[in-house]
C-alpha cells in the first residue's frame, strides 16, 4: 500500500509494477488486496481520493481534466464515471460545493452603500 500510495501519479503504476517492486506474485498480490476489492480498484479509489483533494483545494486552480490526467485518468469519460460512482456527484459539483457560492462584491449592501453604516446593516439583518 505504501508503494502504491507513493506512486499514484505515475502512469506506469499497475499490477505488474507492484508485484515486481515488492517481490510478490500476482496471485499473492490479488489475495492481499481481496478485502479492498482488488488491486486495480484500490489504485483507482486512491487516485480518485487524491483528485478530489486537489479539486476541493481552493489553491489548486488547474482544470479538472488536468488534475485527473495527473493521476492517470487519461480518458475524461472514464474519469467522470468513476468519480461519480465513488463520490455520488460530478467532479465539477465537488469543486463548486467545496468552495461555496461565489459572491458578487457589488451586490453587498455594505459595498453598495444602501446602509448608513455597519450597525445599521446588522440591525436590518436581525429584524
Amino acid at each position: 500500500m505504501r508503494f502504491i500510495e507513493s506512486r499514484l501519479a505515475s502512469a506506469t503504476l499497475n499490477v505488474d509494477a507492484v508485484c515486481h517492486a515488492v517481490g510478490v506474485s500476482r496471485r499473492t498480490l490479488y489475495r492481499l488486496f481481496d478485502q479492498e476489492g482488488g488491486v486495480q480498484r484500490y489504485i483507482q479509489a486512491r487516485r480518485l481520493e487524491r483528485v478530489r483533494s486537489a479539486l476541493i483545494d481552493p489553491a489548486d486552480t488547474r482544470r479538472i481534466s488536468e488534475v485527473a490526467a495527473g493521476f492517470g485518468f487519461l480518458r475524461t469519460d472514464h474519469f467522470a464515471r468513476a468519480f461519480r460512482q465513488q463520490f455520488g456527484q460530478s467532479a465539477s459539483d465537488a469543486r463548486h460545493q467545496s468552495r461555496g457560492p461565489e459572491v458578487d462584491p457589488a451586490a453587498s449592501p455594505i459595498e453598495s452603500g444602501t446602509w448608513r453604516d455597519f450597525d445599521d446593516w446588522i440591525r436590518t439583518l436581525h429584524a
